[in-house]
């Protein structure tokens, strides 16, 4: 038999080297969650390195000659006088009203840029405010047609003009405060991409599948950057396809062409909320380094973590001008220095975007 103090001394070392083997594990399993911390920190850091901050300023001194060069015909038609004054005084008056912003609001301006070459700046070509409520759960898609006459706020002296014309006279950050002055909601950040950019997004991503019309097949059948032959129906397009989608207007109008845009946000959008983790951290990886934009490296973050709560949220769309949101009408068409543009109904498009976003 095994003394009593025997069995108490043996109990206690057992028991101490239960203590050291679990001190070493806990030791271990520590060693191992910090290794893992610190390379995941420095993979995020590593990632968000990539974003582009650079600031886009723009020249205010620019012509609109310089600015639209041939993409806008310029015809010989005395300026739509009335139109003109109404539509300046309608813009006084809406001053009054309270810019449109809350917590669980978030406007994102998303830019496509008609940038060809490294270091200049071109036109908006796409528009889209990308306006998310937590409290609704809804995605909104509004695309601002670049040819609506609006006030910009230029630094050398406010200027009536083409919605687009705010990027080469000051950047994104002009173009955001235009939006701001002229529709009463807040702007809280912008993500610009070029057109190379958008065409690697949708090859990232693995292409997209839409429904054709049988005029954007013949267009995109005969586009000679697109290869491929098209049918009306579905068809799956890749990112230099998908970005000829977005751009084609003569097929129809300006006001379709914004829809074909919406239509490929959205797509992306899905696309990039039914990836698992390790696919959206490889996508992230590579679309950071085609953006510019104004989101800090916190809160792109705080949106890579939100993309499973953002993929049960609703997406809907709109346009402005509101009155030819149906794509089949011309109203408010006017001749400003013998441009065509549109005029905007302040009151009715204000209180039809603040409704959308708010969810009335």
């Amino acid at each position: 038999m095994v003394p009593i103090n025997g069995r108490n001394q043996q109990q206690k070392k057992n028991k101490s080297s239960g203590k050291r083997i679990a001190l070493r594990a806990a030791a271990c399993f520590l060693s191992v969650l910090f290794f893992l911390s610190a390379a995941g920190i420095l993979y995020v850091r590593s990632m968000l390195g990539k974003v582009q901050h650079n600031v886009i300023e723009g020249n205010e001194s620019l012509t609109l000659s310089e600015i639209y060069g041939d993409d806008v015909s310029f015809a010989d038609v005395p300026d739509s006088i009335e139109a003109i004054q109404d539509s300046r005084k309608q813009y006084e008056a809406i001053q009054s009203v309270e810019l449109l912003q809350a917590d669980y609001i978030q406007n994102i301006l998303l830019i496509g840029s008609d940038t060809r070459q490294s270091g200049t700046v071109g036109n908006a070509d796409s528009m889209i405010l990308v306006s998310i409520n937590h409290h609704t759960k809804k995605i909104h898609l509004i695309s601002l047609m670049r040819a609506m006459y609006v006030r910009i706020p230029k630094s050398t002296g406010a200027q009536w003009g083409m919605l687009n014309a705010a990027v080469p006279w000051g950047g994104p950050e002009l173009l955001a405060k235009t939006i701001e002055n002229n529709f009463r909601v807040r702007v809280d950040d912008y993500a610009l991409v070029d057109f190379s950019g958008f065409s690697r997004l949708v090859d990232l991503a693995g292409g997209l599948d839409l429904t054709l019309t049988a005029a954007e097949a013949a267009y995109l059948t005969n586009d000679r950057e697109c290869s491929g032959s098209f049918q009306a129906g579905l068809a799956h397009l890749d990112g230099r396809q998908a970005l000829s989608y977005a751009r084609m207007r003569h097929t129809d109008n300006d006001f379709k062409r914004t829809g074909r845009q919406r239509t490929v946000i959205e797509l992306m959008l899905k696309k990039a909320f039914s990836m698992n983790l390790s696919q959206l951290h490889s996508f992230a990886s590579e679309l950071l380094p085609l953006i510019n934009t104004s989101l800090s490296e916190g809160e792109i973050l705080s949106m890579i973590g939100m993309v499973a709560d953002l993929s049960s949220y609703e997406i809907d769309q709109m346009m402005l001008p509101v009155e030819n949101e149906s794509g089949e009408t011309y109203e408010g068409l006017m001749y400003v220095n013998g441009m065509e543009v549109y005029k905007v109904d302040y009151y009715t498009n204000v209180t039809a975007l603040r409704n959308l976003i708010l969810g009335k």
